[in-house]
């Protein structure tokens, strides 16, 4: 939603595929300039336009949650962090997580280690252990999945580990490859 930053792009990317993509924001200023823009641009066979309010349940808007890519509730939860709205930003990575069960793909990495830097901050240590090692173990490329079981171990008391994990993270990092970021084929 809002301005289309990540949109217009994408959209653009997209335009020869079999794609149907959704624009939603809460406001309608954004949707009309939104709808405008894509008439202009020749994309009304591949966009839909409407209104969400994304603090709200989608299905009860009308949005059939099957449907969609996770892509939407990670963008809004990473504005919600920004905006300091933990609630906000905490309700969609969970969102996020729970659509992406069970598949290392697209953006549930990325979610799997912020939501556990907010369950560290919320003390929910052992909810923060565990997503921490989930990530670990699906994307081990990932330098910021070693850091937050470093986090997550430190903070049960288990230093050893956490030195052996953020040591972990270090050498990941230390790869110019950069494979962990390609973990969705779709992309």
């Amino acid at each position: 939603g809002g301005q289309g930053r990540l949109t217009w792009p994408l959209i653009e990317a997209l335009r020869d595929t079999e794609v149907e993509y959704h624009f939603t924001d809460l406001g309608k200023v954004f949707v009309d300039a939104a709808r405008r823009k894509a008439a202009e641009n020749g994309l009304g066979d591949i966009m839909r336009l409407g209104l969400l309010d994304a603090s709200r349940d989608p299905a009860a808007q009308g949005y059939d949650l099957q449907n969609f890519d996770p892509v939407v509730a990670y963008n809004y939860a990473m504005s919600a962090l920004l905006a300091k709205d933990r609630d906000a930003a905490r309700a969609q990575l969970e969102r996020v997580v729970e659509l992406t069960r069970g598949t290392p793909r697209g953006f549930r990495p990325m979610a799997l280690t912020t939501l556990d830097g907010i369950y560290l901050s919320d003390g929910r240590l052992d909810h923060a252990l565990e997503l921490a090692r989930e990530c670990v173990g699906i994307v081990p490329t990932l330098p910021d999945g070693h850091f937050v079981l470093g986090r997550s171990l430190a903070a049960h008391g288990r230093y050893d580990e956490a030195r052996a994990a953020l040591r972990e993270a270090i050498a990941v990092g230390s790869n110019p490859a950069f494979e962990h970021f390609v973990v969705d084929d779709e992309i």
